[in-house]
């Protein structure tokens, strides 16, 4: 017979001596014994495979270990995990759809540093996330305080569905390199948190409300001296706080070869006497696996492992802890085995369903036809009853499976109680593919299906017309439609968290109205918004009543449903230019307006925030188009300059509004890298904040005109930049590039020639204030020569497939859009764009190029113009998304670098191409403001170059 043997984790070795011994018998009688069935390898997977952590640099140990430490968290509906971005090189909070079973990126970085271990607890009460956070060591440290182990705190946004990190974190906890650090909060408010180092069980809590404040660590009364691979795990139960840790080393006396569990009361003191330290009567010798939970009763469960060898001994066992006194917090200990050393099960960890009287225990079990568990294998199941523990026999029932990999362990899930509303998610990791998986389960039969119950909040609920309120939706039981009447005329509004605008003074009842398949619900606030007249002096904030942009390469389509404004001037006439349109009803003014201030929330940022033009009120939100838009003059009232996503930028319109009346403005912008606002549709509608009073007029002048170049010769494409020399006291600019394409009225415009040939420049430039002007020509100033043929040897390519993908419309498929986007979405906007092209590489004929280029014709610049990776080609144009996109492997193929607008990007691919076949890169990028590449679909499509 032939067996596999494995050591099991830290076993000594007089272990390891009794397992062969044990073997020796069992291969003996095997032999004397009748021939038996084997156990058959499976052929299939259980569970859901998940994204690879393989990157660069070596996360340590497992990714989702340690033992008593929690990875995963349910908030507002949904699962959250702590996962380990092979792209980003960072930890970061990833979001479980579970219709399709895959992880998002939530779009926040919980830890930078790559060799760390996370501790999670979700505090439903306060809404606040707490991540502990420690590089990762097998073995206890020797150095007993340190600034590694950190916490962070963060709070969720329900509407944007965010996380985002609070002030003055992340907090140093005081401990080095360990193999474990766990957090609970007790019932006054307290953080504690537990870890080993210098063979020491090591303790320490906040002194704070804000959880920055805590107490310098001490050394657990009466933990005594531990063994090198021992752990201490935490928790809360009903009024106390309990430590628990092995203590394995069997030469310190009294603490040696057991369990101990220490109780301290809420409230109290750090001394010895307030603690109160026993064993935990397992009857067997310890090993350092321990994962602990409590129910709202006080009672603890823990997922246990000995330290035993003889086959029929327990390996795994689930302990109970029953409170007898919720004064002393004295409790009774009853048991259950899980599995035997035979059953090879290991890492267990424990899951309470207290609506269904369930404890989960998960541990790592052999996959057949082995028979040892201890290096990995599958993820396996029992379940108990919490009131009396009872498991059946046997390894448990596989939730978890790779049946190419027998290395699947270290399974985590959550602190929280679950139940049948939240289902059960687990997740383990694979070490040899380096990738994660989880399994999601339901649990019971569920409560009875009810309808949703309306609630909401609204703010601010008082102010002067206009009055801008934001509405949010508070209803409980998962509501699917909405229905908000603001009670003051205007049509009903049927998203879920809308804002809306009083323009009239008055009181207003507000009512919400929900439904979902199960029922519906309504709730009306009486007198729940007061509007005021507006001010007569100071200032008052208006927001626009349409907004749109429009699009010269869709001359013909209305935008106006958009969440964003975009502002974009292209590089060429038949480039694409973004212009946005916004219309402001004002009224209630009682004074004279002294200054107007246009305020834009910014989405995406750019060199060129815009400049803003009073344009004519001809037009309407649901019909503007490029084609039908209203003229925009020469003289612009105001500029943005540069700005910062996720902030909002003031222009100063200096006296353009001149008292009540309905004010239309234009957006434009001289630079090719578009500047991205959100719209009155989306979560920040544009403002115009008034104030009352007179204004005065500008100075007078005498104009010049002047300008430069750069370049002035190349071949084509050319893209050149031009600057405005002209006297400081000019306001309107008309550039003629002398190639027949439109003029520009821009300052400083960026302009791409595209036909060989010897062009003339001339600039004209005027003064508002007297309509003076004056002209520059420069003849023959930009010599255009032929784009140079590839070099001999060359073969070239275009994509058969293109398209990208974005993650806050994960179900939509952009194969026939003109552009290629990449972005790397951020707490501020999480909206995230990867790019796919596929090549079919043909006429090489068995031999391997001796060079490949990805050349992209760049449209909006970017700092970071992306990483090319080599990915599946299992993807249609027509079909992906990003919910089915292949996945990014850890290593790039190459890098493009910062990019400008109107020229090629050439991006080596070293050997990715080895021959003849079917190749699919991705491309993405890790800053926020987005590169935007033509598509297949363009005049400048992508080109696979290859060197022969």
């Amino acid at each position: 017979m032939s067996i596999r043997l494995t050591l099991l984790g830290r076993l000594r070795l007089p272990v390891l001596a009794a397992l062969i011994a044990a073997a020796a018998v069992l291969a003996l009688s095997a032999a004397s014994a009748a021939p038996a069935h084997a156990a058959t390898a499976p052929t299939t997977d259980i569970g859901h495979k998940d994204q690879s952590y393989a990157d660069a640099y070596d996360v340590g140990g497992s990714i989702t270990g340690t033992k008593p430490e929690s990875k995963l968290w349910f908030n507002d509906g949904t699962w959250w995990s702590d996962m380990y971005s092979a792209t980003l090189g960072v930890h970061r909070i990833y979001k479980l759809n579970r219709a399709t079973e895959t992880w998002s990126d939530a779009g926040t970085t919980l830890d930078s540093r790559p060799k760390t271990r996370s501790d999670i607890l979700w505090d439903s009460a306060t809404g606040k996330l707490y991540v502990a956070s420690h590089s990762y060591t097998s073995q206890s440290s020797t150095t007993t305080t340190g600034t590694d182990g950190k916490l962070w705190r963060y709070s969720y946004n329900p509407i944007s569905h965010t996380y985002s990190v609070d002030a003055g974190f992340p907090v140093n906890l005081g401990s080095a390199k360990t193999e474990t650090l766990v957090i609970d909060r007790d019932t006054t408010g307290r953080l504690w948190a537990t870890w080993t180092a210098n063979l020491q069980v090591w303790v320490t809590h906040s002194t704070s409300a804000g959880d920055t404040s805590w107490v310098t660590p001490y050394v657990l009364p009466g933990s005594g001296t531990l063994n090198a691979d021992d752990i201490s795990s935490v928790v809360a139960f009903k009024g106390f706080i309990g430590i628990q840790w092995s203590a394995q080393d069997k030469t310190t006396t009294p603490y040696s070869g057991n369990e101990w569990f220490a109780v301290h009361k809420d409230g109290a003191g750090d001394t010895a006497a307030d603690w109160s330290a026993s064993t935990i009567p397992t009857g067997y010798s310890p090993d350092d696996h321990i994962n602990l939970k409590a129910d709202a009763d006080g009672n603890v469960f823990i997922a246990s492992k000995t330290s035993e060898s003889t086959s029929t001994n327990p390996l795994i066992f689930l302990l109970k802890r029953t409170l007898t006194s919720t004064t002393t917090g004295a409790g009774t200990w009853t048991k259950a085995v899980f599995g035997t050393v035979a059953d090879s099960n290991t890492r267990p960890i424990v899951v309470l369903d207290p609506t269904d009287d369930q404890a989960h225990v998960f541990a790592t079990c052999p996959q057949p036809p082995y028979t040892s568990g201890q290096s990995g294998g599958d993820i396996c199941e029992k379940v108990s009853p919490m009131s009396s523990l009872s498991l059946p026999a046997g390894q448990g029932t596989p939730v978890m499976r790779d049946h190419t990999s027998q290395d699947m362990n270290d399974v985590t899930s959550t602190k929280q109680p679950v139940s049948p509303t939240t289902g059960l998610v687990a997740m383990a990791n694979d070490k040899t593919t380096k990738l994660y998986w989880h399994s999601d389960e339901p649990l019971g039969d569920g409560p009875p299906p009810t309808g949703p119950t309306a609630s909401f909040t609204a703010t601010p609920t008082s102010g002067t017309a206009p009055l801008v309120v934001q509405f949010t939706d508070t209803s409980t039981g998962s509501p699917t439609t909405h229905a908000w009447n603001f009670g003051d005329g205007t049509p009903v509004d049927t998203t879920a968290n809308p804002q809306h605008t009083y323009s009239t003074p008055g009181t207003y009842d507000v009512t919400l109205s929900v439904s979902n398949a199960n029922g519906s619900d309504s709730v009306t606030q009486s007198g729940l918004i007061t509007v005021a007249s507006g001010s007569t002096s100071g200032q008052t904030t208006f927001t626009d009543v349409a907004d749109a942009p429009v699009k010269s390469t869709s001359a013909t389509r209305n935008y106006g449903t958009d969440t964003s404004l975009r502002v974009r001037q292209g590089t060429s006439s038949t480039d694409t230019f973004y212009h946005s349109y916004l219309k402001f009803d004002v009224s209630g003014l009682g004074g004279t307006p002294t200054d107007a201030k246009l305020r834009l929330f910014v989405t995406d940022a750019s060199p060129d925030g815009g400049r803003v033009f009073s344009v004519a009120n001809t037009w309407a939100e649901s019909t503007i188009t490029w084609a039908s838009a209203p003229a925009i003059g020469a003289t612009s009232i105001g500029s943005a300059g540069t700005t910062t996503a996720g902030a909002w930028v003031e222009i100063d319109l200096g006296t353009a509004v001149t008292g009540n009346g309905t004010y239309s403005f234009a957006l434009t912008n001289t630079s090719s890298n578009s500047a991205y606002y959100s719209s009155r549709e989306g979560t920040n509608a544009p403002q115009l904040v008034v104030t009352a009073g007179g204004g005065s007029p500008p100075p007078p002048g005498q104009p010049t005109a002047d300008f430069s170049a750069t370049p002035t010769s190349g071949s084509a494409p050319l893209a050149t930049t031009f600057t405005s020399l002209a006297s400081s006291d000019v306001d309107g600019w008309t550039w003629d590039f002398g190639d027949g394409s439109p003029v520009s009225h821009a300052q400083n415009p960026a302009h791409s020639y595209t036909t060989p040939g010897t062009y003339d420049v001339t600039l004209t430039v005027s003064r508002s204030s007297d309509g003076a002007t004056a002209t520059s020509t420069k003849n023959g100033y930009i010599t255009v020569s032929a784009t140079p043929p590839p070099p001999s040897g060359t073969l070239t390519f275009t994509p058969t497939a293109d398209a990208h993908v974005k993650s806050s419309s994960p179900s939509s498929n952009y194969g026939t859009a003109t552009t290629l986007q990449i972005r790397q979405g951020d707490a501020s906007n999480p909206v995230t764009y990867v790019t796919y092209l596929k090549f079919a590489v043909s006429g090489l004929n068995g031999a391997v190029p001796t060079s490949a280029r990805l050349r992209l014709f760049v449209t909006d610049a970017s700092t970071d113009g992306g990483s090319v990776f080599r990915v599946g080609d299992a993807w249609t144009e027509t079909t992906l998304n990003w919910n089915n996109r292949p996945l990014l492997p850890a290593t790039s193929v190459g890098t493009a670098g910062a990019v400008a607008a109107g020229a090629y990007v050439d991006i080596d691919l070293g050997s990715a191409i080895t021959g003849d076949g079917t190749y699919s890169f991705a491309i993405a990028s890790s800053s926020t403001n987005s590169a935007i590449y033509s598509s297949r679909e363009t005049t400048n499509p992508p080109q696979l170059v290859l060197g022969t």
